[in-house]
């Protein structure tokens, strides 16, 4: 081989070698403001490794969707998660090349000059937005939303109203800057890219709610293997480390690795940050369906569960001990359907279903088609307690809660008025009926027929979920069914990752609606899964969860989410869905209706 040929070719393996393409592109990248300082240090960094040139156009995830939606050329996107995913939808993002790059939290910004004060609680903060005359935000973005959410929570929303600065051409932290206002609300890295402002303090405790950003390749991108490239170093330490300099939250911070699910990895006690959440199902709860009277029990007997569940927790209780505790107080409420108040099968029987998840250490118990445990949420707990199984049901299910000292009663103990004048209503018409004189659904005598399903009716099934002051979550779920049900069927509420599900690393769910479509969208851990793998947001996945998985499928239900940061998401696509939350304060939020 000719000497000359010979340099060539090594020049070409190196380049192969080390990653550096044998032809320098010139990327151009779309991206967030929130990222504008990272990415001024990382594509430096990136040109000089690879020999690309990046051409970076900032500007707010809005603004440069629609500069992209209209055809403007581009090899990387990096917006927000929702941003993305509509660029995906229409095909000018690949779905395949999609990186979840960091988070992004709100903080608050003062100029560099002014008096730095604490914004440790939520306390400091409501005595700080009272104390000042002017607060700027953007009209633009995920951070206005956020905080005006924070005003609501810290019960001043009429009284920030008059002081907020609506900022359009600039920044908000540059507003502050140039004496527009005294405080301002945006992304803490886009406040550390301003000169002449400083970082107040992150939003403090419950009120906070990160942001996801996630990059993309373009479909049409001038060079996939470049842009594939770049994409990659966002997700390098070396990249990440210039990222959590500028306040961003790398995947790797956000993501805890699998001893975070061990009781070693439990965070520092702060009883502030306790919350819970409970419903009593869903459906068509209306004003016109519930009639005053029975709304004001539905009230009382959602608050009595969210003060059971809270008073363990402000004693400094775990979560799965309020889940059980919350849940046990609507099971023995005849108004829900769970325990005391369940509806009977075709056969005339009660068969109760239940499960619990612990967030922590990742293990579950359930048991289904017990007719004798008079609270089947413990029976769930001991099984996830007392054995190496997961689920129990029937006679088996049964006879151990015995074994275990459980409080058993005669099958009579279930058996109310209503309900059972509820299934000779759904006898006379041959007809599959859901809770509370609903109306009639599919023939249990006729169990494949394909006529659609009904909608006109109510859920009853009950749900838990807690966040206890080790930062641990929990969830659980119970029901008694549905009437004139078939004999042993089983619903989604005990199956774990369909009706029920908590994982500390992100989110505890519980259910409530037609189980069938939650067991087959296995709806609980799928709004994990996009939380984890996706780096949606907790209202963001049950949004989506149960618009593919129930809307679209022609399902209904809803259900309670609450994730580590204490973001708490009620989601229903039905007309109402009984459910209420509670947090430190130990001041109940009940509502039915929907907002």
């Amino acid at each position: 081989m000719h000497p000359r040929h010979w340099v060539s070719t090594a020049l070409l393996m190196l380049g192969m070698f080390f990653g550096v393409s044998a032809r320098a592109e010139t990327l151009v990248v779309y991206s967030t403001v929130a990222a504008k300082g990272a990415l001024e240090l990382i594509a430096p960094e990136f040109e000089r490794a690879h020999g690309h040139k990046v051409r970076l156009r900032f500007g707010t995830a809005a603004e440069l969707k629609a500069e992209l939606e209209k055809g403007a050329p581009f090899d990387v996107a990096l917006l927000t998660q929702a941003a993305l995913e509509d660029l995906i939808k229409q095909s000018r993002v690949s779905a395949a090349s999609k990186v979840l790059v960091f988070q992004s939290g709100v903080g608050a910004a003062i100029r560099k000059d002014a008096t730095k004060v604490k914004i440790e609680t939520p306390e400091d903060l409501k005595s700080l937005l009272l104390s000042v005359r002017t607060v700027a935000l953007s009209t633009q973005g995920a951070s206005g939303p956020i905080v005006r959410r924070a005003f609501d929570r810290l019960g001043i929303a009429a009284a920030m109203a008059p002081k907020l600065v609506l900022i359009s051409d600039m920044t908000a932290p540059e507003a502050v800057v140039k004496g527009r206002a005294e405080l301002a609300f945006t992304q803490i890295s886009e406040i550390l890219d301003t000169p002449e402002a400083q970082l107040l303090g992150p939003l403090p405790g419950d009120l906070q709610s990160l942001s996801s950003f996630s990059a993309g390749a373009a479909s049409q991108a001038s060079s996939s293997a470049a842009a594939a490239l770049f994409l990659k170093t966002l997700t390098q330490p070396s990249a990440q480390s210039h990222m959590r300099a500028k306040g961003l939250i790398p995947p790797a911070a956000t993501e805890p690795t699998r001893p975070a699910m061990t009781s070693e990895a439990t965070l520092k006690p702060d009883p502030s940050r306790i919350a819970l959440v409970v419903h009593g199902g869903s459906g068509n709860v209306t004003p016109r369906s519930v009639p005053p009277a029975m709304a004001e029990q539905y009230k009382q007997g959602l608050e009595r569960a969210l003060k059971a569940g809270h008073a363990v927790l402000a004693q400094g209780g775990s979560s799965v001990d309020a889940v059980v505790a919350a849940i046990k107080v609507m099971e023995d409420d005849p108004l829900f359907n769970a325990g005391k108040g369940a509806v009977f099968t075709a056969e005339g029987r009660n068969e109760l279903d239940a499960a619990i998840m612990d967030g922590r250490t990742g293990k579950a118990g359930a048991v289904a088609g017990v007719t004798t445990v008079k609270n089947p949420i413990t029976a769930a707990r001991a099984v996830m307690d007392r054995t190496r199984h997961v689920m129990l049901s029937g006679v088996g299910a049964d006879a151990f809660a015995a074994e275990q000292k459980l409080e058993i009663v005669p099958p009579s103990y279930f058996h109310t008025p209503h309900r059972w004048e509820q299934l000779q209503r759904a006898r006379e018409t041959g007809r599959l009926q859901l809770d509370h004189d609903g109306t009639p659904r599919r023939s249990s005598a006729a169990p494949d027929s394909t006529e659609p399903w009904q909608i006109d009716h109510k859920y009853g099934t009950v749900g838990a979920v807690a966040l206890d002051a080790h930062g641990n979550l929990a969830a659980g779920t119970s029901t008694g069914g549905l009437t004139n049900k078939l004999y042993g069927r089983i619903g989604d509420s005990p199956i774990i990752g369909a009706g029920t599900y908590a994982g500390n690393s992100t989110v505890a769910v519980s259910a409530t609606g037609t189980g069938e479509f939650f067991m087959r969208g296995v709806v609980a851990y799928d709004i994990a899964a996009r939380m984890k793998y996706a780096g949606l947001s907790v209202a963001e996945a049950v949004d989506r969860s149960l618009r593919e998985a129930l809307t679209e499928q022609q399902g209904r239900g809803g259900v309670i989410a609450l994730s580590r940061a204490g973001e708490v998401k009620m989601g229903f696509n039905t007309e109402g869905m009984h459910r209420g939350v509670v947090r430190a304060d130990g001041v109940p939020m009940v509502r039915s209706f929907a907002d």
